[in-house]
Parts: structure tokens; C-alpha cells; sequence
């Protein structure tokens, strides 16, 4: 916001906070022009299954289901959020209904956690200092109190993101993602298949149907492989959706004109002069 008010940036992506502050003094900012302000990211937790702690596939299908059940986003973050119990956006190709979601997570085998697992559980979450603007201020607080375990954010990971993910130091990362509504498999395969890859895919079969994806050509087809990478995401627990987020691009109307700007494209065309 520092490098927005002092004119420094004429273009760009706002996170939640940034939006937030925006809209509640619209005469302050009344040069910037918002654009697109559909929800268009997601922010999730990467539980490290190498970690001695989330190498159980039943400790992270408990913290995925009480995390689907309890999360929720409170105070004025509401207004830009969304909750989210899967990784896709609402609306976009395979993402799975309510109705079968809560038949899914209603079927979550609890019971095969070990009480004093969860006795002793406690979450130490590492996160980036820009993560900050992304994220509701009891954050952590109300993490602690949905899992009734101590938990922990730390916004210490800077530097070389490749190498950290590489290193797989952490028991848990939080993160956000951004993503289109008409290009999903590459939000995918972003997580999967990149080098070094944020989610390790535990069941292996994530993969398999990202390949299986990429050789259909039938959009029913597509839908229904996308929905089952959803379901299968839900099953391996690896990757734990908090909320959706808005993330709306903006210009400075003093210095930019964004009349012709094609936001319904796979990808968006930013087509700007200056005035």
C-alpha cells in the first residue's frame, strides 16, 4: 500500500487487506479503478508429509476435516473470502457440490487417530512475510481454537522459495494461490508437477489423473477427472484449503487508461495506454 499511495505503482494485483483498505476510504483512492473483483485465489495450508508428524495420513485427515468443519473468516475479511473446503474456485470446472462434500468429510474415519497423538498435537506453521496482508489477524488464534492444540505462524520464509520447498523443513506451510477459472489443471500442475514440486502427491494417484486430463478432449470428461482430483486431494489431506480470496486487479486512473481490458480470456489481456 506504501508504494501505491506514494505513486510508485500504477498497476497491479490487490491482496485482501490491500482491498480492504481501498474500499472502506473510496474518496482517498478514488484514482484507482478495481477490475475483476471475483474470487481468484485460494489460501491453504501444505502439511509436509516427510515430516514424522503429518506422515500420517490419519493425523492429516483429522486436521483437514476439522479445519473444513470449524474454519470460518470473521470481521470485515468476510466481505473479500470465502470458505473454502476444496482447492478449486465455486463454479469452476468439477468442483464438487456441497451436498457431496459434507457427505465426504461426514465419512473421514476419526476414529483411527490415536488419542494421545492428539493429546500432544501441536501445529508450527512457516509462512512469508507478504503472507501478512492475505490473512485475517486472529489467524492463529483461531486455528489454536478449532484444533484445540497450540499452534504457531511464523513469517520467516524468504529468500530462495525453490530451495526451500526443496529442503521440506517445515511441518506446515501457508500459502496462497492464484488461479483462473478456466485454466484449473495449470493451477495443478503448478502444485504437482513443478520442479521442485509444493505437494508431493502421497497416494500417487493425483498425477495419474492430471496425465489422464491432459489426453481428454471430451469437456464432460474433463469435469468429471477434475472433480475426482478434488475428491482424491480431500483423501490424501496434503494440501488444506482455508479460504477463497479475492484478489482484484487495479490501475491508477491518473496515469493509465483500462478500457480495453479482456478479463474474460483464459488469461487475462491487460491492454492499457497512458493518458
Amino acid at each position: 500500500m506504501d508504494a501505491l499511495e506514494k505513486g510508485k505503482v500504477h498497476a497491479g494485483e490487490l491482496s485482501p487487506e490491500e482491498f480492504q483498505i481501498v474500499s472502506k476510504d473510496l474518496e482517498k483512492y478514488k484514482n484507482i479503478n478495481i477490475y475483476s473483483d471475483q474470487m481468484n485465489g485460494v489460501v491453504f495450508l501444505l502439511l509436509n508429509i516427510r515430516s514424522e508428524k503429518f506422515k500420517n495420513q490419519n493425523i492429516r485427515s483429522w486436521v483437514y476435516k476439522t479445519i473444513a468443519d470449524k474454519f470460518n473468516v470473521s470481521g470485515t475479511f468476510r466481505k473479500f473470502t470465502k470458505k473454502a473446503r476444496q482447492y478449486f474456485l465455486p463454479g469452476g470446472k468439477g468442483h464438487l457440490s456441497s451436498k457431496f462434500l459434507d457427505k465426504k468429510l461426514s465419512a473421514v474415519p476419526l476414529g483411527k487417530v490415536d488419542g494421545k497423538l492428539l493429546e500432544k498435537f501441536k501445529m508450527d506453521i512457516v509462512t512469508t512475510p507478504s503472507m501478512r496482508s492475505y490473512l485475517p489477524g486472529n489467524i492463529e488464534s483461531h486455528l489454536k481454537e478449532i484444533l484445540q492444540a497450540p499452534v504457531s505462524i511464523s513469517y520467516n520464509v524468504d529468500g530462495n522459495y525453490e530451495k526451500f520447498i526443496e529442503g521440506r523443513r517445515f511441518e506446515a506451510h501457508l500459502m496462497a494461490a492464484s488461479m483462473s477459472y478456466k485454466v484449473l489443471s495449470e493451477a495443478l500442475n503448478l502444485k504437482y508437477n513443478s520442479k521442485p514440486p509444493e505437494a508431493l502427491d502421497p497416494s500417487g494417484k493425483v498425477r495419474e489423473l492430471l496425465a489422464k486430463y491432459q489426453r481428454e478432449d471430451d469437456p464432460e470428461e474433463e469435469k468429471k477427472i477434475i472433480g475426482a482430483i478434488l475428491e482424491q486431494m480431500i483423501d490424501d489431506a496434503e494440501i488444506i484449503p482455508l479460504f477463497f480470496f479475492s484478489g482484484p486487479m487495479f490501475i491508477d486512473n491518473k496515469v493509465l487508461s483500462g478500457k480495453e481490458m479482456h478479463f474474460s480470456e483464459s488469461f487475462q489481456i491487460w491492454k492499457l495506454r497512458q493518458n
